[in-house]
């Protein structure tokens, strides 16, 4: 082989490529980009080796010089950079390079599969189940069109569907672990989490060197089996992986925010100050932060950065603790610099809280304004004519198919409704005028509405629910807010909720009740809370 023959080291790349031996082949491709650099497949197949590897800019890096070289032709190259954007979670984009793919080859099966792929990321399951369809119409054994099928299905609530796709697409491939990690993942949404761990121990046993990159996904996935049987310990440490950039967006921990200084993995912190900062929607970051009480010895070299709606109250809550909204650029790095380590809000449980024991101390945490507490406590007086005082959210500002099987209906609360000598408080952020109008004439009651803005005011809805008397709310940050001011809180919801943690009731605050039911009998949900109710009263 002539060191000068592109041609002949491009043929020795693409041998070493096949036989998996990447390090020779990203040398080889090197070289021949060195003598060739707008050799179209050397340029091609080192990304893709970059892809492989999650090495996501140098990838799309590689592939916009292919194009700069060749124009936008190669339909596999197109789909390749789509699948970049995918990973770097640029949907948009990932869906605009689809369309230049379908137009340059519309009977291309790979562009379908990852339209599939990108709508699922976007939380848009019925797109996703149409574009794995037109997959499976150009190729009826493509095991990945399968496997979105599957997801897309689970994302719709149709688990029989779910499940039949799911192995289907491991019977075309025994070891496609992406599929059976899947396949995991929906035996969990059906509680049998035993099946579950199983299914991603055979995942991680079959993970080959190139997908090594995966480990994390799958523990993260399996964490969440464990800790819904109480295996604690196992589970904080799986749950590590979720900042995983495979990790579907609706699943992943996020942000993943970017530090030049180390995580914190509990060593002595002497004269060093630790930032604990945000993660995932509101009531994760409430029902997490929870743990900053098992550090009060750190409190002065703490600093915490938080959602801006709760820096007035968890200031209060933790006096020795620096309390700043949580802030970074477009790229999510880091702006402050004022500290030595960094640590998520959710791994502080892998630090304080490996046993179920460890939530003893756990209980009601957040600290309402006192002026705000009799503000409302004198406003609630003057119209509730002594009646018992509960405030009343249905469902989460953010809806779909799969999210809905764990609401109820305000026109179906007739159980609450009836109860007597109650006076009814709305706690529903977002717009939910005509719902309670609908329910106020359907049942004949009252509901008030505070004034405040119930999404964006929450030092006022923090203080407003510590004056009640219940609440009673779906699995919302206002279920996770009545139990943190020690507000009883009655919850309905699902079956199989791993925060549970494997008991019967809430362990991270007492005052929280589940009330917990198989989505075909949720409602049955709101006649135990009635009864609970008539029975404390």
């Amino acid at each position: 082989m002539k060191k000068t023959d592109p041609l002949a080291v491009l043929q020795a790349a693409a041998t070493a490529h096949e036989a998996k031996n990447h390090e020779a082949a990203i040398k080889l491709y090197q070289a021949v980009l060195a003598l060739d650099p707008k050799q179209p497949m050397a340029l091609h197949n080192l990304s893709n080796i970059h892809l492989e590897r999650t090495q996501l800019v140098e990838a799309e890096a590689l592939l916009l010089r292919l194009f700069e070289a060749t124009g936008y032709v190669d339909v596999s190259a197109m789909n390749s950079l789509a699948t970049v954007y995918l990973r770097q979670r640029r949907i948009a984009d990932s869906i605009a390079m689809l369309n230049k793919a379908r137009e340059v080859d519309p009977a291309f099966p790979e562009t379908y599969v990852n339209f599939s792929a990108a709508y699922l990321n976007g939380g848009q399951a019925e797109a996703a189940l149409n574009f794995a369809f037109e997959a499976l119409k150009l190729n009826i054994t493509n095991k990945y069109a399968f496997n979105n099928l599957g997801s897309a299905y689970g994302n719709l609530a149709m688990f029989d569907e779910a499940r039949i796709a799911f192995e289907t697409a491991i019977d075309l491939d025994p070891d496609f672990f992406e599929a059976i990690l899947n396949f995991g993942s929906l035996e969990a949404r059906k509680g049998n989490h035993e099946k579950a761990i199983e299914i991603y121990t055979v995942a991680l046993s079959r993970l080959s060197k190139t997908l090594a990159s995966q480990e994390d996904v799958i523990r993260y996935y399996m964490a969440f089996s464990q800790l819904s049987i109480g295996r604690l310990k196992e589970g904080w440490q799986n749950y590590e992986g979720g900042f995983h950039p495979n990790i579907l967006k609706s699943n992943a921990r996020a942000p993943n925010r970017k530090f030049k200084v180390p995580k914190w993995k509990g060593e002595p912190l002497d004269n060093k100050k630790l930032l604990i900062w945000r993660e995932q929607g509101l009531g994760d970051e409430i029902q997490f932060m929870s743990c900053l009480a098992d550090l009060k010895n750190l409190h002065p070299r703490i600093i915490v950065e938080c959602d801006r709606r709760m820096v007035e109250t968890f200031q209060r809550t933790f006096p020795q603790a620096h309390v700043r909204e949580q802030v970074a650029d477009m790229q999510l790095n880091a702006i402050h610099t004022d500290y030595d380590y960094h640590l998520p809000v959710g791994s502080l449980m892998g630090f304080t809280r490996n046993q179920i024991d460890d939530f003893d101390k756990a209980g009601a945490y957040l600290m309402p304004d006192p002026i705000k507490v009799e503000h409302y406590k004198t406003w609630l007086a003057e119209k509730s004519d002594g009646k018992t005082m509960i405030g009343i959210c249905w469902r989460s500002g953010m809806v779909d198919a799969l999210r809905n099987l764990h609401y109820l209906a305000l026109g179906s609360w007739k159980p609450i409704f009836e109860l007597e000598k109650v006076t009814f408080v709305n706690l529903q952020y977002g717009e939910c005028e005509a719902e309670i109008a609908y329910a106020e004439e359907k049942f004949g009651v009252t509901i008030l509405r505070p004034d405040m803005n119930l999404k964006d005011d929450l030092d006022e809805v923090v203080s407003l629910i510590a004056t009640l008397d219940y609440v009673v709310s779906a699995g919302t940050a206002v279920a996770i807010i009545g139990g943190a001011v020690g507000t009883k809180t009655l919850r309905f919801g699902l079956e199989g909720n791993w925060t549970k943690l494997g008991t019967e009731r809430f362990p991270w605050f007492p005052d929280l009740i589940p009330f917990d039911e198989p989505a075909d009998a949720l409602p049955q949900a709101l006649v135990k809370i009635a009864d609970y109710i008539t029975s404390q009263t």
